[in-house]
């Protein structure tokens, strides 16, 4: 069994309370009525083999001025929205293929943590004998109870933190990927130079990667490559600051790269590349080409295409204008020779 608890990790969370307050500098500013938070690491990445139990623990802390009533919440758990949201599934409702709540316990289920207090809770995880391989997705939840006694009349929502757990059951996983869109953004966010201006102009190279497989994946080595109307590369950037996203089956999220440099008008490629595997295993490497124009909006291309056609029906109109001028010019003594 490996037990994986990353160490730069989210926190999922809903609002721990509602409402503001504005105190003077001068005073130290006091808890909150009512508050939780997970002082452990709230994403859990543990890995397993079908009929094995796993276990471990979770702090919760009381971060508010009052008595708090808490009860354990285990839920499924989908991705929401391209930036990785989590859409925790109400309990009770599966997530297909990729369920992991009815597997899990956590204890105690309810109990009164007094405020500034610590509790390790008990989480176990029993995979079944015949569970699929791949990956499972929950959340342990902590939330306090509408009895609980506050100091305050701020209360208009229920406080609730979560843990994320992803499960990884051994056997014949499957990693795939696509990317599904790539979209190249002018931008106006372009560094400023020591006279606080910015010379050169930006672009945001904005890419959608979708899991095809039945298991979540980082990318690797992702990049962008960017070349000229010829082919020529121009530069490689990193897709993305960080690369620390989990992309869990059926899902879609968006990475991000940025570049400032001063490009011609023309037509360029902008080359999105990255690979997905297991640690330390085979990798596949998934690549996408999209081109994209630098130069003038299309309605300034219109309005100049617009210009030239009057000119060149003036001109055309000007010269058998003319041409009728000289014929008339020319033929009027012969008619009236001929009279």
């Amino acid at each position: 069994m490996t037990i994986r608890q990353c160490a730069a990790g989210f926190l999922l969370t809903t609002s721990v309370f509602t409402g503001s307050f504005h105190l003077p500098t001068n005073e130290k500013a006091a808890a909150p009525p009512v508050g939780i938070s997970i002082t452990t690491n709230p994403r859990i990445e543990l890995s397993g083999d079908p009929g094995q139990t796993l276990s471990g623990k979770i702090a919760v802390q009381n971060s508010g001025a009052s008595v708090a009533d808490i009860s354990t919440i285990i839920n499924d758990v989908l991705t929401g929205d391209l930036e990785g949201r989590p859409r925790f599934l109400p309990e009770g409702t599966s997530s297909h293929g990729f369920s992991l709540a009815s597997w899990t316990t956590a204890t105690p289920e309810r109990t009164i943590l007094n405020p500034n207090q610590t509790l390790q809770f008990d989480y176990e995880i029993k995979i079944p004998k015949n569970a699929a391989p791949g990956g499972h997705y929950g959340a342990i939840g902590f939330s306090i109870n509408s009895n609980t006694q506050a100091t305050s009349p701020i209360i208009n929502a229920i406080p609730r933190v979560y843990a994320l757990v992803l499960l990884t059951v051994s056997g014949k996983a499957t990693y795939g990927a696509q990317i599904a869109s790539i979209s190249v953004k002018h931008s106006n966010k372009a560094p400023s130079d020591s006279r606080g201006q910015s010379p050169k102009p930006g672009y945001i190279v904005n890419s959608i990667v979708k899991n095809t497989g039945n298991i979540h994946f980082r990318p690797k080595d992702a990049r962008v490559e960017i070349k000229n109307t010829f082919g020529k590369q121009l530069l490689i950037i990193p897709m993305d600051a960080n690369l620390d996203k989990n992309v869990l089956p059926n899902s879609k999220r968006e990475f991000t790269s940025s570049f400032f440099r001063h490009l011609g008008v023309g037509i360029y490629s902008a080359r999105v590349t990255f690979s997905i595997g297991p640690d330390g295993g085979a990798q596949q490497e998934i690549t996408k080409t999209v081109r994209f124009y630098v130069g003038p909006p299309w309605w300034v291309w219109v309005l100049v295409g617009v210009a030239f056609l009057l000119i060149v029906i003036a001109i055309f109109s000007r010269r058998r204008l003319r041409a009728a001028i000289h014929a008339f010019r020319s033929g009027s003594p012969k008619h009236a020779g001929g009279a």
